[in-house]
Parts: structure tokens; C-alpha cells; sequence
């Protein structure tokens, strides 16, 4: 047997650029649920099921980029969230 090696990794939060676009994921998709425009401007709201395909969108980048700030919502989707201080210990071998 030789000398086990133990590798930590650690774990860093979401960086400046990722915030920066999480927030104005949140914006546009906000700004876009808000519907200004009252249905006038886009064309496929007036088509039955395509119309609510934009706003689903919508919906759905302004859920994730929540979530990628921290701020999970959802009730449904959950992960077991780790511990901040689990290791994991990796064993090397030579073959």
C-alpha cells in the first residue's frame, strides 16, 4: 500500500458575472410578465396554445435565475443540500 492523498475541494459561491446576469434574467423576465404591452406587440398571444409559451418562458428563467441567487422558491425539486463541512476523501491508486 502507498500514501493516501486527501483532496479537499472547496466550494465557492456564484461569482460577480453570474449574479450580474442572474439579475438581469430577473429584470427582463420581470419586466416581461409584466405585459405592458397588453398582448398588442406579440403576434402569438392571439394563437391558443402558443401564446402562453413566451410567458412560461418567462417564468421559467426568472425561477432558475432565482434559484441561482439563492432564493429557491419552488417547493418541488429539492435537493438534499450538502453541509459545508463534508470532505470527501479520494483514495489513489497506481495501476
Amino acid at each position: 500500500m502507498g500514501k493516501e492523498k486527501v483532496v479537499v475541494v472547496a466550494e465557492e459561491g456564484p461569482g460577480c458575472f453570474g449574479q450580474g446576469v442572474a439579475v438581469l434574467g430577473v429584470l427582463a423576465s420581470g419586466f416581461w410578465l409584466l405585459n405592458f404591452s397588453a398582448g398588442f406587440v406579440e403576434i402569438p398571444d392571439y394563437i391558443p396554445v402558443v401564446g402562453n409559451l413566451d410567458e412560461a418562458a418567462a417564468a421559467a428563467v426568472m425561477f432558475s435565475c432565482l434559484r441561482y441567487l439563492g432564493f429557491d422558491i419552488l417547493p418541488f425539486g429539492k435537493r438534499g443540500a450538502r453541509k459545508a463541512d463534508d470532505t470527501i476523501d479520494i483514495k489513489a491508486s497506481k495501476d
